[in-house]
């Protein structure tokens, strides 16, 4: 089994993170909270799914991600879909996706997780919260939680 180290990496070791929000507002304030925080990865931002899928349908420049951030305020039910389009790739197959809802709705998370999101969590408006939340976040899904040696979502393995 992999367990991945707590240990500070180089930003060419780094884990990689998707976030696919369509606010621009939302990403800056992701990427400063990583920076605030000292988060060790490596965020690519996309605001639409087309750019994301666009990425994965070129192999020479996709890489693959250790963690998935979907904001679940995607136009035309855009979050849902892509959860789905992650899954039904067999190579994402045990990418760690997690849905940021901006609202407690019973059905969104019910949803998210049928679709097979790994996680969901209600996103504080507050920045400090928020901080806190992608911390703790990215503490689980990159340093605590275990997955199979030979991951699927790896070029490398």
């Amino acid at each position: 089994m992999h367990v991945y180290s707590k240990k500070k990496l180089s930003p060419a070791h780094s884990k990689r993170v998707y976030l696919v929000d369509n606010n621009p507002d939302n990403i800056a304030v992701t990427r400063r909270s990583f920076a605030m925080d000292g988060v060790s990865v490596h965020l690519e931002a996309f605001q639409t799914i087309d750019a994301l899928v666009r990425l994965f349908n070129d192999e020479n420049k996709f890489n693959y991600p250790d963690l998935v951030l979907i904001d679940s305020n995607l136009p035309d039910d855009g979050s849902f879909k892509l959860v789905a389009w992650i899954r039904r790739h067999p190579i994402l197959l045990l990418t760690p996706i997690v849905v940021v809802g901006h609202g407690q709705s019973e059905s969104e998370v019910v949803r998210s997780y049928e679709l097979g999101a790994s996680s969901y969590i209600q996103k504080s408006v507050d920045f400090t919260e928020y901080s806190i939340q992608l911390k703790e976040v990215c503490s689980y899904w990159l340093d605590l939680n275990v997955l199979p040696a030979h991951n699927q979502f790896s070029k490398s393995a």
